[in-house]
């Protein structure tokens, strides 16, 4: 049995059964997890990761989301910033310190997902007209991203982006959002991981059966079964386990309990970063959905939530590139994202966009079946989170 990573998780993927819009303020189906300044960037991933995916989540709605893939983005973004822009930038990214000391810890991290087969690749496309800063170019540089100077005009400009998007994820995304004419730069990131589960399940074990939702509507879907061990958490409104995969990373599963509301585990900023306290192992017999997400929806209200003000601006946004001597300002930020689950591993991808407009021993044996709505995160061997998510629907 793999051991867990004990570094702090920064998920590559957060997802939970969440729907595609952003409220602007909390309900009573919502909890806001403020931002935690941080000086690393594990702990301020994971920070980051936590708040920006509890403005995100909604109940009764699948959510697929990458954190990790809008950190890398606004990151990007963040280089060309300055004063208070660039500081309400950071501060969402839950990060204290100087952006030239993230970028170097960025991309020590780059380096070292790329040896575990998680690829990311970050893009900036701008309009010829525009003028990029030196600073911007030199983070473009240390990123290894890729610079296209386009006519933004021209209606061939979203087929050719879509393309760079699918070459960059397995083509599991597709980018026909057609680019405004006072669009000047766009950002985007992307993100893909397809690995094996380190022991598959086997699929004449795969059974259909009903999983219910938290409106106590019942589906017929599919689900794997195997018998592991593994490690355990047993909390007082949830459980939570580990599969780990081929490659070092690692899917965590969450179950609230018979009646409680998954709302009680988001409330908690240490949800998925105190699974790697347990080391209580159990024989784990596993009973868990496979499933298909593929989602599309904009971060521009999360933006806002977390305090980014003057860069969604068109007046007072401090942006050091120019659109033929004009300002720029984020306009909006979008993600689109894709999951796949099943007997022999996952494969997922995410890419993220941000678009900057002219203004003017012997062990216990436990039985867990994933039949009801439960969250899930996936990391890589470093505990990064690379994809948060909720399952509300298997089937949906």
């Amino acid at each position: 049995m793999k051991h867990k990573s004990k570094l702090l998780m920064i998920p590559l993927c957060l997802s939970l059964c969440i729907g595609c819009t952003t409220p602007n303020k909390p309900t009573n189906n919502k909890v806001y997890i403020e931002e935690t300044m941080h000086t690393s960037l594990p702990d301020s991933l994971n920070a980051f990761s936590i708040s920006s995916f509890s403005r995100l989540w909604q109940q009764d709605q699948n959510l697929l989301y990458s954190p990790y893939s809008a950190y890398l983005a606004l990151a990007l973004c963040s280089n060309d910033a300055i004063d208070e822009t660039q500081q309400q930038l950071l501060h969402a990214l839950c990060y204290k310190g100087d952006i030239q000391d993230l970028n170097q810890q960025l991309v020590k991290e780059l380096n070292t997902l790329s040896q575990q087969n998680v690829q990311s690749n970050t893009s900036i496309w701008n309009d010829q007209n525009v003028t990029l800063s030196q600073k911007l170019k030199d983070a473009s540089s240390l990123y290894q991203s890729d610079i296209f100077t386009r006519d933004f005009k021209k209606s061939s400009l979203t087929s050719e982006i879509n393309r760079w998007i699918q070459s960059n994820t397995n083509k599991k995304l597709t980018f026909q959002q057609p680019v405004s004419k006072n669009t000047a730069i766009i950002y985007f990131n992307t993100l893909y991981l397809q690995d094996r589960w380190d022991t598959p399940f086997d699929k004449k074990n795969t059974k259909t059966d009903t999983f219910t939702t938290s409106n106590q509507k019942q589906i017929q879907t599919s689900f794997m079964h195997t018998s592991r061990s593994g490690y355990y958490m047993d909390k007082e409104n949830y459980e939570a386990i580990n599969l780990p995969l081929e490659k070092g990373g690692q899917m965590l599963l969450f179950l609230p309990k018979e009646h409680q509301n998954p709302l009680d585990i988001l409330k908690d900023p240490a949800w998925i970063s105190q699974f790697y306290e347990t080391n209580d192992t159990k024989m784990l017999n596993i009973s868990l959905p496979s499933f298909t997400l593929k989602q599309d929806y904009s971060l521009t209200n999360m933006l806002s939530s977390m305090g980014v003000n003057r860069a969604l601006s068109k007046t007072d946004a401090q942006f050091l590139s120019k659109n033929d001597h004009e300002p720029l300002y984020l306009d909006d930020m979008h993600q689109g994202t894709y999951l796949a689950v099943n007997e022999e591993g996952i494969e997922a991808a995410a890419y993220s966009e941000i678009e900057m407009k002219t203004g003017s021993a012997f062990m216990e044996s436990v039985d867990i079946q994933f039949n009801r709505p439960f969250l899930y995160t996936i990391v890589s061997a470093q505990g990064t989170p690379l994809f948060i998510g909720y399952i509300e629907n298997p089937t949906a």
